[in-house]
């Protein structure tokens, strides 16, 4: 009897382990950074007919349109404009161009 409760005991005790080790831990702001409005940015900046377009597997793709001219969007502008001057852009993945966040400079600082 006390080995069926010392293997019962053990086998919960790695199921409780396993469980712990498979969920996600949340991830701070700083690790995932802050969405980007890029329209909102071109709007402030070329005025209200302003619009955006891109190429979702390209990251870098996206571009300001006004009429027929385009012009690439900084983001690290739009970050700057958008929070403050401590945040820059981030692209997590060059072949999606949703993968662009805000990131705070503070953060690397702590």
């Amino acid at each position: 009897m006390k080995w069926l409760m010392l293997a019962l005991t053990v086998t919960l005790f790695l199921a409780v382990l396993t469980l712990s080790w498979t969920q996600e831990q949340p991830k701070s702001a700083a690790d995932t950074g802050r969405s980007i409005d890029i329209l909102a940015y071109y709007r402030k900046v070329y005025g209200d007919s302003a619009g955006i377009s891109h190429v979702r597997n390209i990251g870098n793709s996206w571009r300001c349109t006004l009429g027929k001219r385009e012009y690439p969007v900084n983001m690290d502008a739009a970050c700057r404009l958008q929070y403050d001057v401590t945040y820059s852009a981030r692209l997590a993945n060059p072949a999606d161009s949703y993968t662009w966040s805000c990131n705070s400079k503070k953060a690397h600082f702590r």
